[in-house]
């Protein structure tokens, strides 16, 4: 079996990852403090095309699947959980 991830999702990966070191983590340790939902946070997302990654892209989506959604949602965990959890809702 082979268990790396298509180059199309470790690209995905990687920008999520600089997404969330650069946007999320900043704000998310107030955010958790403060016990808010960081609106910024999720409109960011859905201006970067995070929010639409497992939408079709008839829809305006990326229509990516699963697997890159799955890569995105750990990405921003490491930064901020609950936009993470939004995410992969």
């Amino acid at each position: 079996m082979n268990f790396e991830l298509p180059d199309d999702v470790v690209a995905l990966r990687d920008g999520a990852r600089d997404f969330a070191v650069r946007e999320l983590a900043p704000r998310a340790a107030k955010a958790d403090e403060d016990e808010e939902f960081v609106a910024t946070q999720w409109k960011l997302c859905g201006e970067g095309g995070w929010a639409g990654v497992t939408v079709p892209e008839s829809h305006g989506g990326s229509g990516l699947g699963s697997l890159a959604n799955s890569a995105v949602v750990i990405e921003f965990a490491r930064a901020c959980a609950s936009t993470a959890v939004t995410i992969s809702v």
